[in-house]
Formats: structure tokens, sequence, C-alpha cells
């Protein structure tokens, strides 16, 4: 995914060093639904693309990023150095990439549907084979008592 990360610095008196540090930030604006393939935003950087930078209008282009479902917040910290020199700026920035960040997304039914599977057979197979060594204990050690009866009698047959 093509993303921006905007850095606004407002220096009254302005500056010959300026250090901004911070994390790129994933937001969504609507959970993903799984299903679902997205390639509308694996496009080209524009300003690689035949043409003068001054066609391109920046208030557009902002409007255009923001409005997506899927965009990204640069969130930093600036250091600024006042004027010492008024022809050289060193502008520095640092963009950190977090690499565990929250996506949120829409399961499908069969996803719930395996979820549930998983649940049950995680659930019935352990408590399935502790009952099963329970009733193996009770009975092998007889600390229930039981009778074998035959209430139907047993027929003899004629030879004949």
């Amino acid at each position: 995914m093509n993303t921006v990360a905007m850095v606004d610095i407002d220096t009254p008196f302005g500056a010959s060093y300026i250090k901004v540090d911070g994390d790129l930030k994933l937001k969504q604006k609507s959970p993903i639904d799984v299903i679902s393939f997205y390639n509308e935003y694996e496009y080209e950087n524009i300003f690689n693309t035949e043409g003068d930078i001054k066609d391109y209008n920046f208030n557009d282009i902002a409007d255009q990023y923001y409005s997506r479902d899927f965009s990204t917040i640069y969130d930093y910290d600036t250091y600024i150095v006042p004027m010492q020199n008024p022809k050289i700026v060193k502008l520095e920035v640092n963009i950190n990439v977090p690499v565990f960040q929250k996506i949120l997304y829409r399961n499908s039914v069969f996803g719930k549907i395996k979820f549930f599977w998983c649940q049950y057979v995680a659930v019935l197979i352990p408590v399935a084979g502790i009952f099963y060594f329970i009733m193996q204990f009770v009975f092998r050690n007889q600390i229930i008592t039981t009778i074998n009866s035959n209430d139907i009698g047993v027929k003899k047959q004629k030879i004949l």
C-alpha cells in the first residue's frame, strides 16, 4: 500500500536543523472483508510519472488520500535548532513502522463455522479423555458396586 507521511513544522524565526522522529500508524475507517481483495491502492507514486509537479494540487491529493478507508497517521515529535545560517536548512526525518499493528477485519460465515468447530473439538477431546479415564478407574477399582443381572431366562434348545 502506498502511503503518505506528512509533517507540519511552524518556525516563526526559521531553523538551521530540524529533526523529526515518529511512528507511522495504520488507520482504518471500516473493517476489511475477508472475502474481498483490495488492490485499489496499488498504484505508482504520482510524482514518478511524466509531467511537472506544478500540475498537481496538494489539496486534491490530500482530500483523496484522507477519503480512503485505509490510511496512515504519522505521530511525530520535532526538535528544532534556531537559525544559524539563513541559506542552509538540514532536515532529518526518522520514520518508524511498528511491527505489530491492529488490523480490523469482518469474518465470513465459513470462518465463524471453522472457529466454532475448532473450539468444539478442542474442548470435546480433552473432556472425553478425562471422562473415559475416570470411568475406567471407577469400574476397574469397583468404587461403585455393580451387579450383573439377566432378567431374560435362558432357553434351552431341543436337539433333534
